[in-house]
């Protein structure tokens, strides 16, 4: 019956519009789900670029994958007109073993183990490292996160005994 099927199509496209409304709110309030989904748009050229906003600034973006991950370095040249440089970092350690290094560090902080050093200086030089020759001379990061990588907290890594991120860089995560 014609009444019957426009009711239910009605019925269905206001069940589209309640979950399109509570995507939006629910990737609002957590963007990194909208990430991890596949679900947001990817960033334009001028939307990359204000996150380098000067030649002091770096953004760092991972990508994990299940049998390496990579970092992508953005920068601006010191003279600030050149176009920026973007270099890629692979990195072999399997999503696992990151996944454990990443559960020992924040198990050893929360702990207040006092050999949290050795783990927060060896992910400094598994994830930033590679990054160095880019890093120089800059004082801001902007760190893009992926996968497990959402837990660790970057600023707690130790790039020099009892030095941590936070003590050489500005980090926005």
């Amino acid at each position: 019956n014609a009444a019957a099927l426009a009711d239910l199509q009605e019925r269905q496209r206001q069940a589209r519009l309640r979950l399109e409304e509570f995507q939006h709110r629910l990737y609002a309030a957590h963007p990194e789900l909208a990430i991890a989904r596949g679900e947001s748009s990817p960033m334009g050229v001028s939307q990359l670029l204000a996150l380098v906003p000067d030649a002091q600034t770096a953004l760092l973006e991972f990508l994990v994958l299940p049998d390496r991950l990579y970092l992508f370095v953005l920068i601006r040249p010191p003279d600030g007109d050149a176009s920026p440089e973007m270099s890629i970092h692979p990195i072999d350690l399997p999503e696992s073993s990151l996944t454990g290094r990443i559960r020992d560090f924040r198990e050893r902080i929360t702990g207040g183990d006092p050999a949290v050093g050795r783990p927060a200086r060896a992910l400094f030089d598994l994830l930033i490292q590679p990054a160095k020759e880019q890093l120089r001379g800059r004082n801001r990061l902007v760190v893009v996160p992926d996968g497990v990588l959402w837990d660790l907290p970057f600023a707690a890594l130790q790039s020099a005994p009892d030095r941590v991120l936070l003590e050489e860089f500005t980090l926005v995560i």
